[in-house]
């Protein structure tokens, strides 16, 4: 069954908005001076993210836009199968990130390395966000725009 797009632009806007959340908890920690709790903040928001991450790609591929986007446009399913592969990639980023810090966890500051995933796991997410939002708003856009 085809969703209407404004539910799914909804759905995935609610979603793209807790992700955001997070990313931001993250660019906050980087930011930050160099504060005593900062690491633990760092695990709590790098263990929310592993929680959240595999939800919200839950959603976009088990009957939420992604299917939509194939079953309105089967020819993007090129498009669609990379932002599906993305997934895996992003998860094993954040995963790498929380063993980077179990690894350095008696360090008393946030150790260059850690800085720097931490920045790729930020850069890579929102750009996988920003493809997944170009391909919903040319969908459904063209979706629209055919209906006249």
């Amino acid at each position: 069954m085809i969703q209407q797009p404004s539910d799914l632009v909804h759905k995935l806007r609610k979603e793209h908005a807790e992700l955001g959340a997070e990313l931001e908890a993250l660019e906050g920690l980087l930011a930050a001076e160099e504060a005593p709790d900062n690491r633990r903040r760092l695990r709590e928001v790098v263990d929310r993210l592993l929680t959240t991450l595999p939800r919200h790609f839950r959603f976009e591929e088990q009957g939420g836009y992604l299917t939509e986007v194939v079953a309105r446009y089967p020819t993007w399913s090129t498009d669609v199968e990379q932002l599906r592969r993305e997934h895996g990639e992003l998860l094993s980023c954040v995963e790498e990130l929380r063993d980077l810090l179990e690894r350095q966890a008696e360090a008393r500051e946030l150790a260059e390395p850690v800085r720097r995933l931490v920045q790729e796991v930020i850069a890579h997410i929102h750009a996988h966000e920003r493809h997944e939002n170009r391909l919903v708003q040319e969908a459904f856009n063209l979706d629209v725009g055919s209906a006249d």
